[in-house]
């Protein structure tokens, strides 16, 4: 960093004026904080005094970082950014500016600064103290909710303590923070004034999966808010719209939907689908010019309505209702014309999961515990077989059904068994109860603890598969990408970028091998790519990374009676739970591996060229 070339000390910052920000109470957010630290810089450089115009413009730059509140690894981002330059990340700062920091942390009792450099210090300072992600939990936390600064800032500062507060399982924290919101979020109930605010707390404790415990009872006042705000609506009052009165109705939905409260679900989704079919009434009731809106709502109403199952329509008159929307639409549509101009049992894997974080535990740098992390032993068939003729011994009631079937969870047969395919479904299941614990019991307490002493970058991720020989010549983005996303917990994402590039990724690793991959139409002379699910099959398969692995992928990616992730997530099968499973973990640690085994085979190359030509 340009401007450390003159050396920086603690006293730089503790001898500043930088208290004087905070007198006058009107620094709430890190924009303002920023403005002032560049007045202070500006008046040190007026005065000469280098070294604190220095401080004070790092301490800007840190200022002007994005908060990014939801991502574990990298929640400070560029705030600028251009085509050849861009401002400050966390990554850009030296160690010796953070010792600086850790120096002075303890002296800052400002909540929106001290957070600030807590969370850097939790983040970028080697080897990491517990103390500073405490400490930055404790800060952010701190502030005082406010509808005025909530959506100005304030919701990222405890989305960020929560995420960390989960990170290193601060349960005292993580409960403090719970209680705070939920009792802002009753007091703010009680204002006349109707808005978004209780609906964005309820909405935060929700996505971070703190409503556990009270999910009735926040779920009956938002669904009595939202009743409250439709009323209001529909009587003209200020301040209220029935989009507003929707976002409770959803928020609402998706508790009881939680606790299985069917009935109230249900009041829920007709209250919803009754704000577009109000929405549209007001829209004809003003007159000339509305009917195409109008339609358009009655169209929405009519969908709404719809999602409704059939054996609770009677209960609620949903049937009429959608014939009268049905007349209403193609009322609405001629006259718009005229103004155109979604059985398990429990195990003790705490041992286990033990020995896993322990064994990525105290590496010297990130490389050794990815390495580490990678380093968990695939599946083999020589297990499976053993716990196949262990079930075969032991399970006789299968030996009374000439055939079974399979059904995927939208209630498709994907598989039937007889006698000719029996042990090999029954394979398929058997990996697939061992991926499930494998990923429960090894690599998620793994990823865990790597990723309590080491921060993930894109940067290091991207340049991990630049450089392995496996991955495509130009790929290298798209899949650090995917591989990135796993260390952030986006499995959902990770699983939909993964498939169609591990299948290229498969592909290229068989021509090199010498195999065709494509396949030629006899009759029209069309040369068509062959997909995974013939890939896998091909002679070359076994050679690329030996015949465990290779089983890993079929289970994983293509076999019917497996996970079969690569073909439902091509034909949109996979819905918000199905992506983010045990599965998809196993999808994206299992082409991890793979990438690092490929680099790993490379130095073993390079080693033994070395000693050749020695």
């Amino acid at each position: 960093m340009e401007k450390e070339a003159i050396k920086l000390s603690q006293d730089d910052f503790l001898c500043s004026d930088w208290r004087s920000l905070f007198e006058s109470g009107e620094v709430r957010y890190y924009w303002e904080l920023k403005q002032g630290f560049d007045s202070l810089a500006k008046i040190y450089k007026e005065n000469n005094c280098e070294s604190k115009e220095i401080m004070m413009s790092l301490l800007s730059d840190i200022c002007s970082m994005r908060l990014e509140s939801s991502s574990l690894n990298n929640p400070f981002q560029s705030s600028i950014v251009l085509e050849d330059r861009r401002s400050l990340t966390g990554t850009d700062l030296s160690n010796e500016f953070l010792e600086i920091l850790k120096n002075v942390a303890s002296q800052v009792d400002e909540p929106l600064l001290k957070s600030r450099i807590s969370d850097l210090l939790w983040l970028h300072l080697k080897p990491k103290k517990i103390e500073h992600a405490y400490a930055a939990i404790s800060s952010y936390s701190a502030h005082v909710i406010k509808e005025s600064t909530w959506n100005r800032g304030v919701n990222t500062y405890f989305e960020r303590a929560i995420t960390l507060a989960l990170q290193i399982r601060a349960k005292d924290q993580l409960n403090a923070i719970r209680e705070n919101l939920i009792r802002t979020f009753q007091i703010a109930l009680e204002s006349n004034q109707y808005s978004q605010h209780p609906y964005s707390i309820v909405n935060l404790l929700n996505k971070k999966g703190l409503c556990g415990g009270v999910e009735k009872e926040l779920a009956d006042s938002l669904l009595q808010y939202g009743a409250s705000v439709m009323q209001a609506a529909d009587q003209k009052q200020l301040k209220s719209d029935y989009r507003l009165a929707q976002r409770y109705f959803q928020l609402a939905e998706k508790l009881f939907a939680s606790i299985r409260d069917e009935s109230k679900k249900l009041s829920c989704m007709v209250n919803y689908a009754e704000c577009y079919e109000l929405e549209a009434n007001g829209r004809l009731n003003r007159g000339n010019g509305n009917q195409g809106v109008a339609r358009s709502f009655y169209e929405d109403a009519l969908q709404a309505y719809r999602r409704i199952p059939n054996k609770y329509r009677t209960q609620f008159d949903i049937d009429e209702k959608l014939k009268t929307l049905q007349k209403r639409i193609e009322e609405t549509g001629k006259e718009s014309l005229g103004e155109m101009a979604s059985f398990s049992h429990s195990e003790d894997i705490t041992e286990v999961a033990q020995d896993a974080a322990r064994h990525v535990s105290n590496k010297p740098d990130f490389p050794s515990a990815l390495i580490a992390f990678s380093g968990f032993r695939a599946l083999d068939t020589e297990i499976i077989e053993k716990q196949l003729q262990s079930q075969k011994q032991h399970s006789f009631l299968s030996d009374f059904f000439s055939s079974s079937i399979f059904m995927s969870p939208d209630g498709r047969v994907v598989a039937k068994s007889d006698e000719s395919t029996k042990d090999h479904i029954n394979r398929q299941q058997i990996l697939c109860r061992n991926i499930t614990r494998t990923v429960s019991a090894c690599i998620l307490p793994a990823l865990h603890q790597l990723l309590l002493e080491h921060t993930v970058t894109r940067q290091s991720i991207y340049e991990l598969c630049y450089y392995s020989p496996v991955v495509p010549q130009g790929r290298a983005k798209q899949l650090s990408e995917a591989l990135f996303l796993g260390f952030e917990y986006n499995f959902d994402t990770v699983i939909h970028l993964i498939c169609p590039q591990f299948e290229h990724l498969f592909r290229c690793a068989l021509k090199k091998a010498g195999a065709i991959t494509t396949h030629i139409d006899q009759n029209n002379c069309i040369e068509d790519e062959l997909s995974l699910n013939s890939l896998v099959d091909m002679p070359e398969a076994p050679g690329l990374w030996g015949e465990d692995i290779l089983m890993n992928i079929k289970t994983v990616f293509t076999e019917a009676a497996g996970f079969n992730l690569r073909n439902n997530v091509a034909h949109g099968l996979l819905n918000d739970n199905q992506a983010n499973s045990r599965e998809s973990v196993y999808a994206w640690w299992l082409v991890l591996k793979i990438v690092i085994l490929s680099l790993a085979e490379r130095e073993d190359d390079n080693s033994s060229k070395d000693e050749t030509s020695e």
